[in-house]
């Protein structure tokens, strides 16, 4: 069963997990089982659609999946206020920002579901 019309990327195409046979934009794919998420990202992380999967909607497993496009702009999120780092100022850092997804950009900016299932 195909959700999407991608191929893999098997590291072959900078950090995309994969491309879009459609568009053939770059697609990177987060995500977490566990209600409170701490997503990382490689200092040269890049892509041009950005899903969230959520397998713990309900704060843990139980079958239901929760697919999330993030189209926001998250590259000045403030990530250290001590420091006022952004999630930029990490990446040209060399270093591997983090921070929540769930909390910070999908319950912050009311993003939708783009997809539900269930797992049987």
């Amino acid at each position: 069963m195909h959700f999407f019309n991608e191929i893999r990327t098997n590291g072959t195409a900078d950090s995309y997990d994969c491309v879009s046979l459609d568009t053939f934009a770059g697609i990177q794919v987060k995500f977490a089982s566990i209600p409170n998420d701490c997503t990382s990202f490689g200092p040269n992380s890049t892509w041009d659609e950005l899903y969230y999967v959520d397998f713990a909607p309900n704060g843990y497993v139980d079958g239901k999946v929760v697919f999330y496009k993030i189209d926001v702009d998250f590259s000045d999120l403030v990530l250290n206020a001590k420091k006022s780092e952004t999630f930029h100022d990490q990446q040209m850092q060399g270093r591997r920002p983090r921070f929540s997804i769930k909390n910070q950009l999908i319950k912050a900016y009311n993003i939708n579901p783009y997809l539900l299932f269930l797992i049987a």
